[in-house]
């Protein structure tokens, strides 16, 4: 071998410094010292036969793939080390469970908003969720009421009633931190979140009547979840939100003073406000 990669580097070097019509030369002189006028078929120290000889030389030193060493065995999997699960940025599916309380008025009028439930899902992308919902919730309205002054709509006295809402939501996290879930290991996760949306509200009353209104919603939230891999999501949800619905009874009205004021106005359109608390459970993948 070492022969061989010494017979190469003469034959470099002086290839390099010979003109290239005395190449012949050159290799004959590296390889047969003695002087040589011209070489021939018969002469021992022809040049081609030598570059042949070289040329099958150094072929021989080539390592053939019988000879490869063979790619050593991958190591097995460390038992201490628990596989991640891959979660990726989304989508994913979301559904949710809320109990629902607190307050609500109706044309400017308090009403008493007994327990609701709403139910919600969608897909969450990342920071952004998108809920479609519906919420049912008993409703209680304490006369006495002008029915002259809006349409006939309820007679004198109190009625209970149905509520029923139906929305669709958008939901940002502006703050989130979580750790990985493995197998065995469940991961965790919380998120601080804004939300806005709109729906259509519908209360039956009791008594009779019926009443349509939309409302826009605003909202901020918390959720505490883990997760114990795909498609195993689990978690609570607390949450607070501000509906503002559309007042019925203003299409007659002129500006007034309801309190103590420089200027009158009309009443607001959508003054109507509901204040509600949600407490519930989050799941899916």
């Amino acid at each position: 071998m070492r022969i061989t990669l010494g017979l190469a580097l003469a034959l470099a070097l002086a290839a390099s410094t010979a003109r290239a019509d005395d190449l012949d030369d050159a290799i004959a002189k590296v390889l047969c010292p003695g002087p040589v006028e011209h070489a021939n078929e018969s002469d021992p120290c022809d040049s081609q036969e030598i570059l042949a000889k070289a040329t099958v030389a150094a072929a021989a030193t080539v390592p053939t793939h019988d000879d490869e060493v063979p790619p050593a065995p991958p190591a097995p999997p460390d038992p201490s080390v628990k596989p991640k699960y891959e979660l990726g940025p989304g989508p994913h599916w979301q559904r949710e469970l809320d109990a629902r309380f607190g307050s609500a008025t109706v044309d400017g009028a308090p009403i008493d908003y007994k327990l609701g439930v709403a139910i919600a899902g969608g897909l969450r992308f990342d920071r952004l969720t998108v809920l479609g919902e519906y919420a049912i919730a008993g409703v209680g309205y304490q006369g006495p009421f002008d029915a002259s002054a809006a349409r006939g709509a309820l007679p004198e006295g109190d009625t209970d009633g149905i509520m029923h809402r139906f929305g669709l939501t958008g939901r940002v996290a502006f703050a989130r931190g979580d750790t990985e879930p493995s197998v065995g290991n469940p991961g965790v996760d919380g998120t601080l979140w804004l939300e806005a949306g709109a729906g259509e509200e519908i209360i039956d009353w009791d008594k009779g009547g019926a009443l349509h209104r939309p409302d826009l919603a605003l909202g901020i939230g918390v959720t505490g979840g883990y997760r114990t891999g795909h498609g195993n999501r689990g978690g609570i949800v607390l949450g607070f939100r501000v509906l503002f619905a559309e007042r019925t009874d203003l299409d007659q009205t002129s500006a007034t003073c309801s309190a103590p004021c420089t200027e009158a106005t009309r009443p607001a359109a959508w003054g109507d406000r509901s204040y509600l608390f949600d407490l519930g459970i989050t799941f899916g993948d």
